[in-house]
Formats: structure tokens, C-alpha cells, sequence
């Protein structure tokens, strides 16, 4: 693709990268990372290159894209209310625009004429207020609400999503575009020989809206009559103290480990080795971690619920979230029935294959090109 920009190297696109800033990465984290990288890529290979801008609130990590003639990022203080205060005066200021702002966020600055497009993962604030922190709640409600309308295009992560935005928000569709995750096909990868011991792999912020309680009395009822282990991967969100509580109650502390979050390269271990994993979410706007143990070889159990009968498709199993009896009968069905675990392994390692960041990022990368040039 040809830069529409040649001869005019003042035009430039930015970004709002801060999501990708970050030691941890999950979820937005994760995505944000995957897709600055990408559009980075693709960008190397056009000969004459569009020039970025990528706006952050502190000093870019290093294992960010590296900084280029054609890529430079640019640290806007302070970081107080960044998105509604701190950018938008950048914006304001500055004598050289962007063409286009593609915030990687549900925000992006109200008070700017700059074209926007924004990344939406999900509307689950809108059906379980009661899980989110107030003042994450009133950003989410408010700010996302002006930001797609304000917005030129939107990204989302699943058809799901995107039926959300258009039910509730009433966005066009035709404005509204979905780029799957991925995952690291060089890292998420089965073994050779798939050898399994007695464990049960949850992937996953530690939040209510995961269900993590539900997946622990699950277990519970498992764990009184046969030896099994409940591994929970995942760093503490909010709300999370009922888990560990939890577990107390029921004295399982020997049985449900909890590493926090973990690197990758021994997150793969766990997928390779554990008899199955569960994701017992009430709401997801696509669920990483489902694609990622299927690469792995590892079966999925998934709640019937948003997007991911979407995602799993045919590869996996699904359970009412709010059923515990359920899902402890399928948990068992499949810990110790070896001929389903190995049809589902075969069927979730070619459902994997439909999700990568390559092509998200491309989706992603010609919609901004194309939006800035209108």
C-alpha cells in the first residue's frame, strides 16, 4: 500500500498506545501490544511509509516498536485524566495535526476536532455495574458513550461486540469493524507427546465477572471424590478477595493453587499439561486464554454465554455459567474421558487456526490508512 502522505511528511496518524505501555499485558493490554506491533510491521514493508505519532503518558517500554524517522512517540503530561485533559490540549496546541487519533481505548479526547477512531472490547459494565470500581463504571458508562459517537470508525473484537454496540449505542454498523485477537504462534504451540496430570487451568483477571466462584464450587464437588488440583492463573483485578474466601470456606487451600500472573513461557506448560480448561465467565468480548490452550492442545470448557460460542465454535464444550452441578458433571465427563479429550483437542487446534495478528492488525491498519484519507 502506497502512502497517501508522499511529499508530505508533516501529515502523520497517531496513537494513543498507552494501553500497550504496560509490564502485565492482558486483555486490552495484550491486544493494544499485538496491534501496535503489527501496524508497525506492515509499515516497514510499504516503500513509501505513512508516519506515526504514538502518544503516551510516560517513557515507552522497551520492547515497544523502536523508535524510527517514520515512527516517533511522543510523551504528553501529565498523566491525570489524560484522554479528556492532558491529549486534547496537546491537540489543541500543537501546530502540526494528525490527520487521524486511533485511540487503542474505549476513550478517545471529546474535545478535539481531530478525526477518532476507537478499540471497544465489550459492554459488560453495562450489565454488571455492581463489578466494576465506581470510578472505572462512570468513565466506562460516559466516556465510551461520547467516544462512538464522536468516532469515525470503531474497532471491535467479535461479532458479538459489535451486535452489543449496535443494540445499545444505535452505531451504524457499516462503522463498525472486527479484528479477532490473536495469539504468538510461535510460543502457544501443543507438544509432541501430550502428557496430562490431574490439573484444571483457569486463565484470567481475578474479577467477579469471571466466575471464579462458581468454577470453585464446581470443583468443590469434584475435589471430595477425586484427586484433582484447580490451578487459577491470573493477576488480582477487583473484588477479588471473595475468591481466596472462598476457598477458605470450603478448605480447599491444598487443592486450588494460585500462581498471580505468570510469563508465557510457562503458561504454555500449564495449557500443555492440564486435563482441561475452563472459562466460566458471565461475559466476554472474546476470551483470549480459549484460544491459546486450544493451540496448545488442550480442551476447553466454555460458559454458553456472549461471544464465546463465537469463538469456540465446534471445539469445545459449553455450560450455563449459573448452573455449578453443570459444569462439575462436565468437568468430571472430561478430566476422565480420554477418547472426548482427544477429539476436542483435535478440533480446538484447527479452530486456533483461524485467529492471528496478522491479519487483525492488517484489518486494522488499512481501516486507519482509509479513514484518515477521506
Amino acid at each position: 500500500m502506497k502512502s497517501f502522505m508522499k511529499n508530505k511528511s508533516q501529515q502523520f496518524i497517531a496513537i494513543d498506545a498507552n494501553e500497550a505501555n504496560i509490564a502485565h499485558r492482558v486483555g486490552i493490554g495484550r491486544y493494544s501490544f499485538e496491534i501496535l506491533w503489527g501496524i508497525y510491521r506492515i509499515n516497514i514493508l510499504n516503500k513509501d511509509k505513512i508516519h506515526f505519532q504514538i502518544y503516551l503518558k510516560y517513557k515507552p517500554l522497551s520492547d515497544l516498536p523502536p523508535s524510527a524517522p517514520y515512527w516517533q512517540y511522543i510523551v504528553i503530561k501529565p498523566s491525570f485524566l489524560w484522554s479528556q485533559f492532558a491529549l486534547p490540549f496537546h491537540l489543541k496546541r500543537t501546530a502540526d495535526k494528525p490527520l487521524l487519533l486511533f485511540s487503542i481505548s474505549h476513550y478517545a479526547p471529546l474535545l478535539t476536532n481531530v478525526k477518532r477512531i476507537i478499540l471497544v472490547l465489550d459492554l459488560s459494565y453495562l450489565y454488571y455495574p455492581e463489578l466494576f470500581k465506581k470510578g472505572d463504571l462512570f468513565k466506562l458508562k460516559y466516556w465510551t458513550h461520547f467516544s462512538v459517537q464522536k468516532a469515525e470508525m470503531i474497532i471491535t473484537i467479535s461479532q458479538f461486540s459489535k451486535g452489543e454496540l449496535v443494540k445499545h449505542y444505535g452505531i451504524d454498523p457499516e462503522k463498525i469493524i472486527v479484528a479477532y485477537p490473536g495469539i504468538d504462534r510461535q510460543v502457544f504451540t501443543p507438544s509432541a507427546k501430550r502428557k496430562v496430570n490431574n490439573n484444571i487451568l483457569f486463565v484470567g483477571t481475578l474479577q467477579p465477572r469471571k466466575n471464579i466462584t462458581g468454577l470453585i464450587k464446581a470443583f468443590s464437588i469434584l475435589a471430595r471424590k477425586r484427586d484433582l488440583k484447580l490451578t487459577i492463573v491470573g493477576k488480582k483485578g477487583w473484588l477479588y478477595r471473595d475468591i481466596f474466601a472462598l476457598v477458605k470456606r470450603l478448605a480447599l487451600e491444598k487443592k486450588v493453587i494460585f500462581t498471580d500472573f505468570i510469563k508465557d513461557s510457562k503458561l504454555v506448560s500449564l495449557y500443555r499439561q492440564s486435563l482441561c480448561f475452563v472459562l466460566p465467565s458471565f461475559y466476554e468480548g472474546f476470551g483470549i486464554p480459549v484460544i491459546e490452550a486450544m493451540s496448545c492442545g488442550c480442551p476447553v470448557l466454555v460458559a454458553k454465554t456472549s461471544s464465546l460460542p463465537e469463538i469456540v465454535g465446534p471445539a469445545g464444550l459449553f455450560f450455563d455459567p449459573k448452573n455449578i452441578r453443570q459444569l462439575a458433571n462436565l468437568l468430571e465427563k472430561v478430566c476422565f474421558d480420554r477418547q472426548l479429550r482427544t477429539g476436542l483437542v483435535n478440533k480446538g487446534l484447527e479452530r486456533a487456526k483461524y485467529f492471528n495478528w496478522e491479519k487483525s492488525a492488517e484489518i486494522i491498519y488499512t481501516t486507519i490508512v482509509n479513514t484518515a484519507r477521506i
